[in-house]
């Protein structure tokens, strides 16, 4: 799901039929009645049955489908409510944009004009691929594509910073060589938990882990989330792993470690100031804790911890190479700052998120306020 600071709004894909309600019961969560644009990446069930509820239930202004036949009545269910429901329709081909916010741009790389034949699977091979990039950060959805489609993106440019791995992580998918052409910092793979495939695949994630990438999969993480402000990446799981931040700054990708048991959204690197900063929150009245490790190379001594604004003491150890600094507190809505010695005010910048479970895909721009 991707939110625009303009407000528009565009969805990648339903999950099976069976899950329809699911999603639309998040994107109901999050305030949403409308969606400007809803992607259909290929006719196979469990991306567009989930789909038929959303588009039932929702006011749609476009539905960008791959433009591919399937011959089942989860496809023909698609098209009917589609047709019933009355909202334009357009087939995607490389080489096509979505104007949905002048800030962020979305661009679909494949399939090409004559599609892809005797593949194996055309139907996955075809699937629509979107680039969205928001200032210095880039976005790859790959739908289910593979093999030959996967030979023809390297191509272009496909140098991104977060990629959908395509499949399901499946063997088919993510070669060496389109791997090292898309060199992605964070590699999310959708994946049902004791899935009868076999997926993700021990040689994908081998090669996942090759190329450099951390890998996030919703089998053992469960639903995660990106965000971003055009430079650093804010990567947070359901379980099993602390959330993690990746700055790109001065030709270099920093990683920084954030173990609490709040929600983190927001997170900056302030370049100027060499400073991070992000929100935590919790339910009110309970107590938080927040372990920040950091490389010294990122942000060097002394540090000084705002919280709320108001510098804090707080617990603070150091290594040749990095800092842990820790906090407790009481649990409402605070911000936290870690600075080095020559802190500068923050200057407003609006995030962009990513959110990921086994049935849906949500990447969201929100706004910020100015002065917050």
């Amino acid at each position: 799901m991707i939110l625009f600071p303009n407000g528009a709004a565009m969805l990648i894909d339903g999950g099976e039929r069976s899950e329809g309600p699911r999603v639309a019961g998040y994107l109901e969560s999050l305030g949403l009645t409308s969606l400007d644009v809803v992607v259909a990446t290929h006719p196979h069930s469990d991306h567009i049955g989930g789909l038929i509820t959303v588009l039932g239930r929702f006011k749609v202004g476009l539905v960008v489908d791959s433009g591919q036949i399937n011959p089942t009545k989860t496809f023909e269910d698609y098209l009917n409510t589609i047709d019933r429901r009355n909202i334009p329709f357009k087939i995607g081909r490389e080489g096509d944009s979505l104007e949905l916010d002048p800030s962020v741009q979305v661009s679909i790389i494949s399939p090409p004009a004559s599609p892809f034949k005797g593949t194996g699977s055309d139907l996955d091979a075809n699937s629509l691929v979107l680039k969205i990039v928001y200032k210095r950060v880039s976005f790859l959805f790959t739908g289910d594509l593979g093999g030959d489609a996967e030979s023809h993106l390297t191509g272009f440019d496909v140098d991104v910073d977060v990629l959908k791995v395509a499949h399901h992580g499946s063997s088919s998918s993510s070669s060496a060589r389109f791997l090292q052409a898309a060199t992605p910092i964070v590699a999310v793979i959708s994946v049902g938990e004791g899935n009868p495939y076999g997926r993700p695949s021990r040689d994908t994630l081998e090669r996942l882990i090759s190329a450099g990438a951390a890998v996030y999969r919703t089998d053992l993480h469960g639903a995660g989330m990106v965000s971003t402000d055009g430079d650093s990446l804010l990567v947070s799981a359901e379980r099993s792993m602390p959330a993690q931040a990746y700055t790109k700054w001065e030709s270099q990708i920093f990683k920084v470690m954030l173990n609490t048991n709040s929600g983190i959204s927001d997170y900056r690197f302030i370049q100027p100031a060499k400073e991070v900063r992000f929100t935590l929150s919790g339910e009110t009245d309970t107590m938080g804790f927040l372990e920040v490790s950091l490389p010294i190379a990122l942000i060097g001594p002394p540090y000084t911890v705002y919280f709320d604004g108001k510098p804090v003491e707080a617990e603070i150890h150091q290594t040749c190479c990095t800092a842990s600094i820790k906090l407790t507190y009481k649990h409402s809505p605070h911000t936290v700052a870690v600075a080095g010695a020559s802190a500068i005010p923050e200057i407003p910048a609006a995030p962009l998120t990513l959110t990921t479970t086994a049935a849906l895909t949500l990447l969201y721009i929100r706004k910020r306020r100015r002065g917050r």
